[in-house]
């Protein structure tokens, strides 16, 4: 398993420190030198999904890591099997340490999605553009932009912080 375990925290690992719009572009470009015909849309999904994979990942990892190792001792010591261990010890207690980072991570992606306006997608950046092109105003534009991606975010932000203190110790 070592030969796939170095694959994937290579990938990990590079996904995690290349910004997101240079993973956009070589996606794009990747599949029209392998003569793959794809919607722009697609090879942002890709693209980003590759991204988020990345970063939850990681996320997870270090949730499990700060799992004292003692913890995992005790469930061996009470005879539970591998998947006991994760959905009795584990995880419960490594997901009170992810969920305020996941949170944030995906307000944070939120964001990040407007990059995929540079491949032609059609989305709120792209379409704020459209409308300066017709003769709108950057600053009604872009600040109606704004209230649009605070609608997006803001909700998930407090689902996230709800969320937390819900499974915050007592």
């Amino acid at each position: 398993m070592l030969p796939l375990r170095l694959v994937l925290i290579g990938a990990t690992e590079g996904f995690r420190r290349i910004p997101p719009l240079v993973v956009l572009f070589l996606v794009f470009f990747g599949f029209a030198f392998l003569h793959i015909e794809i919607a722009p849309f697609s090879t942002a999904l890709i693209a980003l999904t590759m991204i988020a994979t990345a970063f939850i990942a990681e996320i997870m990892r270090s949730g499990f890591a700060a799992i004292p190792r003692a913890q995992w001792d005790a469930a061996i010591t009470m005879n539970f099997s591998l998947v006991q261990t994760l959905r009795y010890v584990v995880v419960p207690q490594a997901w009170k340490i992810v969920v305020p980072t996941i949170s944030l991570f995906f307000v944070m992606f939120i964001k990040d999605t407007a990059l995929a306006s540079q491949l032609g997608v059609i989305e709120l950046t792209f379409v704020g553009k459209s409308f300066i092109d017709r003769g709108f105003s950057p600053l009604l534009s872009f600040g109606t932009i704004l209230i649009f991606y605070f609608l997006l975010s803001f909700p998930l932000a407090r689902f996230g912080q709800w969320l937390e203190a819900r499974l915050a110790s007592s």
